[in-house]
């Protein structure tokens, strides 16, 4: 009998089946805003094009918000209460390594040197 932490690895993994979601919106919402176009009248058109716009950023926003918190990008698991370590933080489940980023200002210590031109 296999265990649900077999199975965890069988399966496209949390990321790639996010970008073949965001792929699927991003061509999907535009054919069918046209499609829909095409059957209306020319006055009925800013707003179709209007809900596309806002559906395809509501929806892509949502989809990737988990991207923004601590998350292990290999199985979608929080990584918020695990430690970080020098190297990253160690996924609990499926045991992948998670980077962070460096966002925001550089670090002060290149202040100080100075620069030949």
């Amino acid at each position: 009998m296999t265990t649900r932490r077999e199975h965890q690895h069988d399966g496209p993994r949390w990321l790639s089946r996010l970008r073949v979601r965001a792929a699927v919106l991003v061509v999907g919402i535009p054919l069918a805003a046209a499609g829909l176009i095409a059957m209306t009248p020319a006055w009925a058109v800013l707003p179709v094009v209007g809900v596309a716009v806002a559906a395809m950023v509501t929806s892509l926003g949502k989809m990737t918000q988990r991207m923004a918190d601590r998350a292990c990008y290999e199985c979608g698991t929080s990584l918020a209460d695990e430690p970080p370590s020098p190297h990253g933080i160690v996924c609990p489940s499926c045991g992948a390594l998670y980077q962070e980023a460096p966002f925001g200002p550089p670090s002060d210590h290149h202040e100080d040197e100075t620069h030949v031109a």
